[in-house]
């Protein structure tokens, strides 16, 4: 059979692009079947109006490139002009991975917050007693300010405190996008006071495609979508 004898079916938006396999976490692991137009929405909404990218962003790919909303992410830095950085391999090296491409938007589960949470507090424990309650002092203002006024930058403790922690990241970090499982209250404010950027925590499932529902990167409601 030659190319003249093959007959190609023609290409709608409601024709399937992918079939995306899901892992089994709600019921029997399945084909979902992804149209064209389920992918361009969810490319063109996130990327203009839910997550502000452009062509200068930088995004470090991690997470399984079989993933519907990895590949959302990818498909959406490839139409912006986005720059992709694929970290080394190993789930250990992450924020080292970070701190060398320097990545202005991070994609995470809580997990991998946790760990990044679990870490900042580790070495906050290994200083002197005076840098501890210099920290745990920056911590309960930036706290106060976040619950009480939304915000979370401060002028002073960012510079003295937390621009460390910033590096760690690269430091040039805008915004953490959260799914895949719920996130707790506690990493939800930590985050903002440790890099002071928003989260913002979508909502979904494969058969939809990824996140149709997601929250405001400066809601200061925590975890809710």
């Amino acid at each position: 059979m030659n190319d003249k004898d093959f007959r190609y079916e023609e290409c709608k938006r409601d024709s399937i692009a992918i079939l995306s396999y899901t892992s089994g976490t709600t019921g029997k692991p399945k084909g979902a079947m992804l149209t064209h137009i389920q992918i361009v929405g969810q490319i063109q909404t996130l990327s203009v109006i839910s997550i502000p990218l452009d062509y200068n962003d930088m995004y470090m790919s991690y997470l399984p490139l079989a993933h519907v909303f990895e590949r959302e992410i990818n498909l959406i830095c490839i139409y912006i002009g986005a720059t992709i950085a694929f970290y080394s391999g190993s789930p250990k090296r992450l924020v080292e991975d970070a701190g060398k491409c320097k990545p202005t938007i991070f994609i995470a589960v809580p997990k991998v917050l946790d760990r990044i949470y679990d870490g900042v507090i580790a070495k906050v424990k290994k200083q002197p007693y005076v840098v501890r309650k210099m920290f745990e002092k920056a911590y309960m203002d930036k706290l106060y300010y976040l619950r009480t006024y939304g915000t979370y930058y401060h002028a002073f403790w960012d510079k003295i405190v937390f621009k460390s922690v910033r590096k760690s990241m690269g430091d040039k970090l805008r915004g953490f996008v959260i799914g895949g499982a719920p996130l707790t209250v506690e990493i939800t404010e930590a985050m903002k006071i440790f890099f002071s950027v928003g989260l913002v925590v979508g909502y979904g499932s494969t058969e939809t495609c990824g996140g149709p529902l997601i929250c405001h990167g400066d809601d200061n409601i925590p975890c809710h979508v």
